[in-house]
């Protein structure tokens, strides 16, 4: 991985990072439309504290989504990804420690990320455990009956 840069994106790179939304298979498609709509909006008038992230290696082959909570210093990863062909060959680590250290700069002091208890979403619960985030809390049925919201916290 010593070719593979991660940078901030640029808006020549939205369809690249809606094909890594839509390739995560993780998103309804009116989550898509939404995703759409938000990078759309990000880059016609950035709002301050959101970073839209790419993994580039002469090609887009991951993206991560960094927002502001409304609380002092904390953020909220709402979605890292890779291409499929790229999964498990540490894209999503690379993502994940470039808006950790993103994040150190900017003085921030928590992250914390949001995902399904569902069986197919257990591969990113590992993940974040991995990488030193805590279950903080579940909700159950949050995302509809017998999904729960699962969050996970890294304090930076």
């Amino acid at each position: 991985m010593t070719d593979i840069q991660v940078r901030s994106a640029v808006s020549a790179d939205r369809p690249a990072l809606l094909a890594v939304a839509r390739a995560t298979e993780m998103f309804t498609e009116d989550e898509m439309a939404f995703i759409e709509g938000a990078l759309a909006a990000h880059f016609e008038a950035p709002r301050e504290g959101h970073r839209w992230a790419v993994l580039d290696r002469a090609g887009i082959l991951g993206a991560s989504h960094l927002a502001p909570e409304m609380a002092e210093g904390v953020f909220n990863l709402l979605f890292i990804g890779t291409l499929p062909d790229h999964r498990r060959r540490g894209g999503g680590s690379l993502l994940l420690r470039d808006a950790e250290a993103h994040l150190r700069r900017e003085g921030a002091r928590l992250l914390i990320v949001d995902t399904s208890s569902l069986p197919a979403f257990e591969p990113a619960r590992a993940f974040y455990a991995r990488h030193g985030y805590d279950e903080e809390a579940r909700i159950r049925d949050f995302w509809k009956p017998g999904d729960d919201k699962v969050t996970f916290r890294k304090v930076l």
